[in-house]
């Protein structure tokens, strides 16, 4: 029926969504993934993603297709059930699996982000003291050249503390900080027009880098 559904709703020729089969846990994933991102059935898609994460990956591009489930699926839960113990949970096992390979880039997740998703899951449960401790950790993750997830996202995390706390001056100079371990790129030059900018005020500032570095990147580690 969900896939009936998205293919009349879509436009799309029957048989397309499930070409390798209702049992194939990769053409699941697929349709969760549609049905949050075009139609916003979270209940459905959840059911859909929870009977995928558990399966074995028999290659490189099914491991990292399952640590992406568990990520689109502590989202899904994280927000829309705000069950955070369970959220957590599918976050955790998703960090677990990606630590595995330490050196490996992925294509379809970040590094730091997955471990700041588990920040902001433990600061929704009253862990918070555990959360800023682990971002302080990833603070000193190796750095050599390029950019860090890991460092970013410590202090992304550290600046929306801040920012939701209203301490404007405190997020901007925090996320400034996090800048040097963000893959810039062509950015650079939007980015210091902005930092230099003496007319705007920090809550501003704060809210228009976001805008530029929530846009996809391509990341060292």
């Amino acid at each position: 029926e969900l896939t009936a559904y998205v293919e009349k709703e879509l436009n799309i020729p029957g048989g397309v969504v499930f070409a390798e089969g209702y049992e194939d846990w990769q053409t699941r994933l697929r349709l969760a993934r549609i049905l949050t991102r075009n139609f916003q059935k979270y209940d459905k898609a959840i059911e859909l993603f929870e009977g995928a994460v558990g399966s074995k990956p028999l290659n490189v591009e099914q491991f990292e297709d399952i640590v992406w489930a568990l990520r689109d699926l502590f989202v899904c839960i994280y927000y829309h059930e705000k069950d955070f113990a369970k959220a957590l949970k599918y976050i955790d096992q998703a960090i677990t699996m990606m630590e595995l390979d330490p050196d490996k880039k992925f294509t379809f997740f970040i590094r730091g982000e997955l471990w700041c998703w588990r920040w902001n899951a433990l600061k929704e449960l009253g862990n918070l003291e555990l959360a800023l401790q682990e971002a302080q950790l990833k603070m000193q993750y190796p750095y050599r050249t390029g950019s860090n997830s890991y460092r970013y996202y410590a202090y992304y995390f550290i600046a929306s503390l801040a920012y939701f706390d209203g301490e404007y001056e405190v997020a901007t100079e925090t996320l400034q900080q996090a800048l040097q371990y963000y893959p810039v790129g062509e950015n650079a030059a939007q980015l210091n027009t902005i930092l230099s900018d003496t007319a705007s005020d920090n809550k501003a500032k704060y809210e228009q880098l976001l805008q530029i570095v929530r846009q996809e990147a391509v990341w060292d580690i």
